[in-house]
């Protein structure tokens, strides 16, 4: 099976590993490479939508992850999340009505009123008017909050990877809003198995999917979990929720995963706790990437070698 992936993040890392693992033939299309070996990479802005056709060309499956993210930062930049997160996903159905391939827009499930959340959502709705009026073989995938090794932290502020980097240098935990918000935390080699078993799917499907460990937890849990786990010093901190959110007591994301068992015989293989355990390992190694001359934290992206993800102990 041919597959394209649209965006080099960390999602795309994983999944790209484990479409290659099982035979898939695997280019990704984006403005950085995936630190895995065997595939192809086609550098190309999402919004250019001939270099897009290009990469795309004879695919059976194109999986879209490309665009720019953000839930503050993103607030006074509604424009660029248009011109990005919803033009670059009418490109790749435009693709999907071209070449008749399938297309798995990779979405969100929180209905937030910030500009990422608005054009990650608008773009599933595209999708499923693609499949109304032109049979596009479209579907969405909705993610809980996926983490693991390889996320950046320069761009944007996540829990997990922030509450690591803070924990192993024995600094405060910073806790936007009262920490009883709710997460359901996806491992992403688990969300990548998950995405490869729709590619290969005969079956019709939903337009749209919803995909989480089905596990929940809530955000002071989380951080608590992280200082547990490496033996830190730090404290739990309080802040204001940032723009873009909603306010902590009506912050909750969690789904039931009884579909995936039913349909696809798939159910999360990490646990929470051995996922936290593999991510914090993988940061702990390259915790000085995430300090300057006096050792303080200072967030910044992680330049991987195209061999690294073989060598980092993330497959499993």
């Amino acid at each position: 099976m041919k597959s394209v992936i649209t965006g080099g993040g960390f999602i795309a890392t994983f999944l790209a590993n484990e479409l290659t693992q099982r035979g898939h033939e695997v280019a990704v299309y984006g403005l950085e490479r995936v630190p895995v070996p065997q595939v192809r990479f086609v550098e190309g802005d999402i919004r250019d939508m001939d270099r897009l056709f290009y990469a795309c060309t004879n695919a059976d499956v194109i999986f879209h992850l490309a665009g720019i993210l953000g839930t503050d930062s993103l607030c006074d930049k509604a424009l660029d999340a248009v011109d990005v997160n919803l033009r670059g996903a009418i490109h790749v159905f435009e693709a999907a009505k071209q070449f008749h391939c399938r297309v798995i827009n990779v979405g969100l499930i929180p209905q937030w009123d910030n500009s990422y959340m608005i054009t990650k959502n608008a773009a599933s709705s595209f999708g499923k008017m693609y499949h109304r009026e032109f049979g596009a073989d479209i579907l969405t995938v909705q993610l809980t909050h996926a983490y693991g090794p390889f996320q950046r932290t320069d761009l944007y502020r996540k829990a997990i990877p922030s509450f690591i980097i803070q924990a192993l240098q024995n600094l405060p935990i910073e806790i936007y809003g009262n920490g009883h918000q709710i997460m359901d935390c996806i491992y992403a080699a688990d969300a990548a198995v998950a995405l490869r078993l729709i590619a290969e799917c005969k079956e019709t499907l939903p337009p749209v999917l919803q995909l989480g460990s089905g596990q929940k937890t809530t955000v002071a849990a989380l951080a608590q979990s992280v200082i547990n786990l490496t033996a830190s010093s730090s404290t739990l901190t309080y802040l204001p929720m940032r723009p873009g959110e909603p306010p902590a007591d009506n912050y909750a994301v969690s789904i039931n995963c009884t579909i995936w068992q039913e349909r696809f015989g798939w159910t999360p293989g990490v646990t929470l706790q051995d996922g936290l355990t593999k991510t914090i390992s993988w940061y702990k190694d390259r915790l000085v990437h995430f300090q300057d001359a006096n050792g303080q934290y200072k967030p910044q992206s992680e330049t991987n070698s195209a061999s690294e993800f073989e060598i980092s102990g993330v497959r499993s």
